[in-house]
């Protein structure tokens, strides 16, 4: 079948407008530096929301609409994590989504990347703990573990708190959402942040106090839906 010049004509012009406008980077501008953060239940996520609703009108779709989800949101509080007993040193910390809001004091352990086997083997240390938990994996290690199975593993094993550590430099707090209904504090450091914890608890035993302000509550969230019917 023959392909009518104007046809390919218009193709090409669709292509081009493709690969050279700056829409869609101009909407991504929008959503990231105008709305923030879209958290579920956040100020950003509902201007997100009326910003799509508006777009989608704008480009002709059919029967542009929102779809309630209900969900548990959380709203991140002040996190502040200190050294107890010694100088008071204080590092940069940011509450993980979905941590419960605690103060605890315990003793500090470092349990490194925490993959199950050096989990099951310092088990009995775990307890009443505030544990420090790198991101990584051991190198060569067999598969990824992920954040939420270390977590759900030290508080099986009776840790209190759980620090989780970048491994990537740059003074980046390390972030990643906890499970709802997360038991124990959670707190993400820096890569910076974590050595210098390991490296004080190389001196002896090391207290760290941990403060987390959160709240976790019943929102509704919204698809986005529009249609785009075939002609």
């Amino acid at each position: 079948m023959m392909i009518p010049d104007a046809l390919r004509a218009r193709e090409r012009r669709i292509a081009g407008e493709i690969y050279t406008s700056d829409s869609v980077y101009r909407h991504l501008l929008t959503l990231c530096d105008g709305c923030g953060h879209r958290f579920i239940g956040s100020t950003g996520e509902t201007q997100a929301v009326a910003y799509l609703l508006d777009r989608l009108t704008a480009y002709g779709l059919y029967n542009v609409h929102t779809e309630e989800v209900p969900l548990t949101g959380w709203q991140r509080g002040r996190a502040l994590l200190q050294t107890v007993g010694r100088d008071g040193w204080e590092g940069a910390c940011i509450a993980l989504p979905y941590s419960p809001a605690s103060v605890v004091t315990a003793d500090l352990l470092d349990l490194g990347p925490a993959v199950p086997e050096m989990i099951a083997a310092r088990v009995s240390e775990i307890q009443g703990k505030i544990v420090l938990v790198s991101s990584a994996n051991p190198p060569g290690y067999a598969r990824s573990v992920h954040r939420l199975e270390k977590y759900a593993r030290v508080v099986q094993a009776g840790a209190v708190g759980f620090l989780f550590v970048g491994d990537e430099p740059g003074q980046l707090p390390q972030t990643g959402g906890l499970p709802v209904g997360a038991t124990i504090p959670g707190v993400g450091v820096s890569k910076e942040v974590g050595a210098a914890l390991a490296r004080a608890l190389q001196a002896g035993p090391l207290q760290v106090r941990l403060v987390v302000e959160g709240d976790s509550r019943s929102i509704v969230a919204h698809n986005v839906v529009s249609e785009l019917p075939g002609v």
